[in-house]
């Protein structure tokens, strides 16, 4: 057994690759907020928590990489996208608190100077205003001719959103960023909580 943050979220994942989203209700995570009470005191308890703030939206909520290098860069951590013509790359951006529209500004200009396809820009509900929401849909969509569906270059999503499952909005690719476990039947997991 391991109790890092990185194992709990790498076997949580593999869960949901397997069984689906829905496989987060039949067992609980300590250890990490599970409400937004608790989420916004990890969030604001000291500098550490702010950085253990963003570990758990990047890696545990997201599925993401933290960027070691985020002082330098602009982004927070990332997601790799498998995409049939090679792989992308969407950032990730997490506040604590305090999240505006210059820094929503700010990281649209991160995105197109990395090249990136998509962004998360990730805060509380409260946080988010109409110009934040402006200049999100100004960003436009990623490829949507290609897909017949609209997948916005920078959505911005909340820690309420995140803590209720509902994930960014990406085009239908593989998330490669790590090794995705093998899909199983669901009735295989019925089975298994039966016993």
């Amino acid at each position: 057994m391991d109790i890092s943050h990185l194992a709990v979220k790498l076997i949580t994942k593999r869960l949901m690759d397997a069984y689906g989203i829905g496989v987060r209700k039949t067992f609980e995570i300590f250890g990490f907020p599970q409400d937004i009470a608790s989420a916004k005191e990890l969030a604001t308890a000291t500098r550490k928590g702010r950085l253990k703030f963003e570990e758990w939206i990047i890696e545990v909520m997201l599925h993401g990489v933290l960027n070691e290098k985020k002082n330098q860069t602009g982004f927070d951590g990332y997601l790799t996208l498998d995409m049939p013509w090679k792989k992308e790359f969407v950032l990730i951006e997490v506040k604590s608190g305090n999240a505006n529209l210059q820094q929503v500004n700010h990281f649209i200009q991160t995105i197109k100077n990395r090249e990136a396809v998509m962004g998360i820009f990730v805060c509380f509900a409260e946080q988010v205003t109409d110009g934040m929401k402006q200049a999100s849909k100004r960003e436009g969509f990623y490829l949507e001719q290609n897909f017949g569906r609209k997948f916005e270059k920078l959505q911005i999503i909340t820690v309420e959103d995140l803590l209720e499952d509902k994930l960014p909005n990406f085009p239908p690719a593989e998330n490669i960023t790590f090794k995705k476990a093998v899909k199983s039947k669901e009735t295989d997991l019925e089975q298994e909580i039966e016993m």
